[in-house]
């Protein structure tokens, strides 16, 4: 039996007293109770004393019990749209990377980038974890890098490398609706809070997120590279070398094709569904040609996404005889514990709502944020991008952006100006390696050691709070 640190135990035990507290409380509320809650599903989440996945289905047994949510509301917060989304996604995921596409994608992005080993590498992360989850490019990023780093001399590349791997794998994933857990969560919960029409689509968040992404990239990698651990660039490597890893792989397969093809159809649905309009140039979208069906506004980007993944089960292998491009136990790689993750924090969305926890906890954040709008969005990005080191970003995101919601609400300030940030933010965290899946994964490969990622985050932190705070402040405010 694994062995736990007595702060685990600690963390949970915390979150408990807390949960008990606010139920025998004299002042006891729905509100209370589901603040009590809230603790405690954070607490576990934290310490992990139980596994996310079984933490998660919690809400389902206690919000029904205490009155607060129904079984039919909780019911829709475990089976939505963003969870299609997700789940479709998580599938073709598995189709690049079962047939090995994941690794030409990134050879080929690294063969672009040339002798700047650390830019390429960051690029790389960054576009791909654009369209599949963080997590996935990581792994997938980290074989790639220790083969490069092989055929170096001496480890002055490695802190570099394997930083800018699992950075630009957080700042990518920020720059798609599909990019990364937070954004998912904002949509869901800004949609209910706020309606679905005032929130931008997969092409608007793009032109939204993705130049915010660029200035972050540019500007880690410089911190990263030219400031932190910089390195002699007379061992970069050539495109040759690329060329060699790209060689040993082999002409392109019709598995890889068909992944492929898969992929890019679903990406450009999701681009085009709907209309794109830039000041006077409106280019119409797909869904607009089917304005003759009834039904035809009802196909959002989860629909897309299972529409794709369940064509891939459909697909033959041709050089498999037998098999197809994805298959039934392609089912288990799905990480269903992070779906579940997802429900619980909207089942939690939706516990704030209805106790009256989030108008609560809105006036609360009114009677105390400073005159200055600009402030009030570097504090409350900051103290997200430093709590998320050592909490999980999703659930971190969830729990916070009802309460971020709330606040709006009670202000008047801009809704997506506050939450976007908050999720931007989460996503920002360079420090630990606990804070997000990318950093663990890097941090796994035992070449770099904690005080490497608190140098870096201990200046990163502050200066992309800094950038996002004032990029959201020019767009929205």
């Amino acid at each position: 039996m694994e062995r736990r640190h007595p702060l685990v135990y600690t963390i949970a035990a915390a979150g408990l007293i807390f949960f008990l507290w606010m139920h025998l409380g004299l002042e006891s509320s729905p509100a209370h109770h589901t603040l009590g809650f809230v603790g405690l599903i954070a607490a576990l989440w934290i310490s992990e004393i139980i596994p996310l996945g079984a933490t998660s289905l919690l809400p389902l047994i206690y919000l029904p019990l205490a009155g607060i949510v129904t079984p039919g509301a909780l019911a829709e917060s475990y089976f939505n749209s963003i969870i299609f989304l997700f789940l479709g996604g998580f599938l073709l995921a598995a189709a690049m990377e079962k047939w090995n596409l994941h690794r030409r994608i990134a050879l080929w992005i690294l063969m672009i980038t040339g002798r700047q080993v650390v830019a390429g590498f960051m690029i790389a992360s960054a576009l791909l974890s654009m369209w599949i989850s963080n997590t996935a490019t990581a792994m997938m990023m980290l074989p790639i890098a220790a083969a490069v780093l092989s055929r170096l001399d001496g480890d002055s590349w490695n802190r570099p490398v394997y930083l800018g791997v699992a950075y630009g794998c957080s700042i990518g994933g920020i720059a798609t609706l599909i990019g990364t857990p937070p954004n998912l969560a904002l949509a869901r919960i800004y949609k209910q809070s706020f309606g679905a029409e005032s929130f931008p689509g997969f092409t608007e968040w793009m032109l939204m997120a993705f130049p915010l992404a660029l200035i972050l990239l540019a500007v880690v990698y410089i911190i990263l590279h030219k400031v932190l651990y910089r390195t002699d660039s007379a061992q970069s490597l050539n495109r040759g070398q690329w060329s060699v890893q790209l060689d040993e792989l082999g002409p392109m397969t019709a598995e890889e094709k068909s992944a492929g093809i898969l992929f890019a159809t679903t990406a450009l649905l999701w681009i085009f569904r709907s209309p794109i309009e830039l000041d006077s140039f409106r280019l119409p979208g797909w869904i607009d040609a089917l304005s003759g069906f009834e039904h035809a506004k009802q196909i959002n980007d989860g629909v897309i996404a299972l529409a794709m993944a369940t064509l891939g089960f459909l697909l033959p292998a041709p050089s498999h005889k037998g098999k197809r491009i994805l298959e039934a136990a392609d089912l288990d790689r799905i990480p269903w514990s992070i779906l579940l993750l997802f429900g619980a924090g909207f089942a939690l969305a939706s516990a704030f709502e209805s106790s009256g926890l989030s108008q609560q906890a809105g006036s609360l954040l009114q009677s105390i944020r400073p005159d200055n709008v600009f402030l009030l969005l570097l504090l409350i990005n900051f103290s997200m991008n430093m709590m998320t080191e050592f909490t999980s970003n999703t659930a971190t995101a969830q729990i916070i952006l009802p309460v971020i919601a709330a606040l709006a609400k009670e202000s008047g300030l801009p809704a997506l100006g506050l939450m976007a940030g908050v999720t931007f933010s989460v996503s920002m965290a360079f420090m630990m390696p606990v804070a997000t899946p990318p950093n663990a994964i890097v941090f796994g490969s035992g070449k770099l050691k904690i005080a490497d990622m608190v140098k870096s985050g201990l200046i990163l932190n502050p200066i992309t709070a800094l950038i996002t705070s004032a990029y959201c402040y020019c767009l929205f405010f």
